[in-house]
């Protein structure tokens, strides 16, 4: 069983290209392409057309669309470009487009998503990018912000049951809504996929490759949290959850004494790398992060909710940093780091 799950933006990392191609099989492979999620499906696809064909694919659209699907998901010809592709890929758009068009609320599983399973159950490759990396986990976030996110039935391709996946996940700040998910639902583990990247999956391992990174979180309880932070080459068992390094990154040394260590946004791209980089560096066994949603802007009053964020090392944590080639967000890899969440409002008033 393989599965590629990319975290959005792809068009430019041709690695992801090349990867997705050998494991459907290589040059010459039948990709069913799936534009299901797009608002603009014919143009979507021939762009994916033509960066498959680059990479020496041969993609077929599977011409399912948010217009058409009532028809299309029964039909004779779709189940069998599907069952004869070596394997599917899902666009991005809106993951619940690809919901609602593939399970029936009344029949339930389409005829077009059972032979989707099918080429899923024989070993050919099921993939997606940003709402088609949404759509593999079940239960499936389909939007919404923090406390305020809205989940729903996915396909469930990656542990059924068992975990989360969210995409564009460093670049727009979607860690404390990956935590809400896992409050909300009671699932133990979260995948957060950043940009540009993506996790290869055989045989319960995923491998990361891409220009960024991926944050595995395993829920401890309400309020605490084990994260752990995979770069390009990082490898995770994600049954057990060890995880075998990139043999091109070393162990991190501790060089930096600070009485405290503050990260004010958590949710920005830098914040995330900037708090495990600062911890795994200081000699001191915690640092402090901050997440600031404002809701309300009254005269000279600003009120909202707050994160508050407590990152802290401790036996089993480990660090390990790549050399000067990997690209900045490639290079660190962190290990069990405990995660503490504090949710407060707040109140500013500025004289």
């Amino acid at each position: 069983m393989k599965l590629l799950i990319a975290g959005g933006a792809i068009w430019k990392v041709g690695e992801i290209f090349e990867q997705m191609v050998e494991l459907a099989g290589g040059r010459g492979s039948r990709i069913g392409v799936i534009p299901l999620a797009s608002g603009s499906p014919y143009e979507t696809w021939n762009k994916y057309r033509k960066l498959f064909e680059i990479y020496g694919a041969k993609p077929i659209i599977i011409d399912i669309t948010e217009k058409n699907y009532r028809e299309k998901v029964c039909s004779k010809e779709i189940v069998e470009k599907i069952i004869n592709s070596n394997g599917i890929f899902f666009t991005g758009g809106i993951q619940r487009r690809i919901i609602e068009a593939l399970i029936d609320e009344n029949e339930g599983e389409t005829p077009a998503l059972k032979a989707i399973r099918k080429v899923y159950l024989e070993g050919r490759l099921i993939a997606g990018s940003s709402a088609g990396a949404a759509v593999m986990s079940n239960p499936m976030i389909y939007g919404g912000l923090d406390s305020d996110v809205k989940i729903g039935r996915g396909l469930g391709f990656l542990m059924d049951g068992r975990m989360i996946v969210d995409q564009h996940f460093i670049q727009r700040g979607r860690l404390t809504r990956l935590i809400e998910a896992l409050r909300k639902t009671g699932v133990k583990l979260g995948i957060g996929i950043d940009e540009e990247t993506a996790m290869i999956v055989e045989d319960g391992t995923g491998k990361i490759i891409g220009k960024s990174s991926t944050i595995l979180l395993e829920r401890i309880d309400e309020d605490n949290f084990r994260l752990t932070y995979l770069s390009r080459g990082d490898e995770v068992d994600l049954d057990n959850l060890d995880v075998k390094v990139s043999r091109r990154k070393k162990p991190v040394k501790r060089r930096e004494e600070r009485k405290k260590y503050y990260i004010i946004d958590l949710s920005t791209p830098r914040g995330i790398y900037m708090a495990l980089k600062a911890l795994s560096e200081m000699v001191k066994e915690h640092v402090e992060a901050y997440v600031l949603r404002l809701l309300n802007e009254r005269g000279e009053v600003r009120e909202g909710y707050a994160y508050r964020f407590r990152l802290e090392r401790k036996g089993e944590t480990e660090f390990f940093e790549g050399e000067d080639d990997f690209e900045k967000y490639q290079r660190l890899t962190a290990i069990n780091v405990y995660l503490h969440v504090e949710r407060k409002p707040f109140k500013i008033i500025f004289k």
